[in-house]
């Protein structure tokens, strides 16, 4: 008998300060090109590989004999980056830091290890409930170059890592994609970013709505890149799972978790081993057989109480006022 509201999956959720430079690369393919297949069947291996060395997405495309339902879905976000902006007018084409390759292949022989000393650090945190995704990305640099720089722009993306079709979507064949992008954040053209000595960092909020009818909360990452619009330079680049909060209605009972927001104290309708988390992610408070916790001691804000009834872990996000 299951008296869970809420199942909390845990995708990623450490928020942290990038000692290195990570390497973007961007792809604009189809399901219904066959050199796409073609490309993909060795890239997939090496982007793999590089685990979390490199940032990598694909711009899908739909279009006149092209079909593809993940093209068609992003058209608006492919069409701004990879037609608009890079002017890509066939494909397989790969961009490495907004420099296009020769081939799609040539990515193989690209050195794409991460460089130290970055001159601009990204942290980012997001969540998925309640049919959308909110995000909080703060920029930062102590590099007198980016200071003299008017031109940078943020972009903010969600992609699925994998998409699965029974039967192929496009005229290709093929049925597995990788990291397909599914939306962009608020301006497809990016958000300007200025920073200086004496605001040397700055931070966005931002939320976007989910068709996840479509898309699969659980399977999305959050990806940042900061660009110069003008030399195409990219200059950082950070991803990061999207934390998945799935509401079960349970017909017997419910997690009481009150009141919510609070002035300090939270409490439960049972006994719990309970952590605190931050925004960031970090353990600030950890007990256990508890039924209340207080919060007063720490600063207003959001935190995610996560609870163990010894059967199942039970995360809620609660407001500190």
């Amino acid at each position: 008998m299951k008296s869970l509201l809420i199942v909390f999956l845990l995708v990623s959720s450490t928020l942290f300060a990038q000692e290195q430079k990570i390497t973007l690369v961007e792809k604009f393919s189809s399901a219904s090109c066959p050199f796409c297949r073609t490309s993909n069947s060795s890239i997939k291996p090496f982007i793999e590989n590089k685990g979390d060395n490199i940032v990598y997405l694909v711009y899908p495309y739909a279009g006149g004999n092209y079909i593809d339902p993940m093209g068609t879905f992003a058209s608006a976000y492919t069409r701004a980056r990879a037609i608009d902006y890079y002017g890509a007018n066939g494909f397989p084409i790969v961009w490495v830091n907004g420099t296009r390759l020769s081939t799609a292949t040539a990515l193989l022989d690209q050195d794409l290890e991460p460089q130290a000393n970055p001159q601009i650090s990204i942290n980012a945190f997001a969540s998925f409930s309640s049919s959308n995704v909110q995000a909080n990305i703060r920029i930062s640099s102590s590099d007198n170059e980016i200071y003299n720089k008017s031109i940078l722009r943020m972009f903010a993306l969600l992609i699925e890592k994998e998409i699965n079709y029974e039967t192929a979507p496009g005229r290709n064949g093929e049925t597995n994609f990788r990291w397909i992008v599914r939306y962009m954040f608020d301006r497809v053209n990016g958000e300007f970013v200025s920073l200086s000595p004496q605001e040397n960092e700055l931070e966005f909020n931002l939320n976007q709505n989910i068709d996840h009818s479509v898309v699969d909360p659980q399977n999305l990452q959050l990806v940042v890149f900061i660009q110069d619009i003008e030399s195409r330079e990219v200059y950082q680049a950070y991803k990061t799972d999207v934390e998945v909060f799935i509401n079960i209605e349970s017909e017997e009972e419910k997690v009481n978790i009150h009141p919510n927001p609070t002035k300090g104290i939270i409490n439960f309708n049972n006994y719990y081993s309970v952590d605190v988390l931050d925004i960031n992610g970090q353990i600030i408070l950890s007990d256990e057989n508890l039924k209340s916790v207080y919060l007063s001691e720490f600063s207003s804000g959001i935190y995610f109480l996560r609870l163990y009834d010894g059967i199942e872990i039970i995360t809620n996000k609660v407001i500190l006022e």
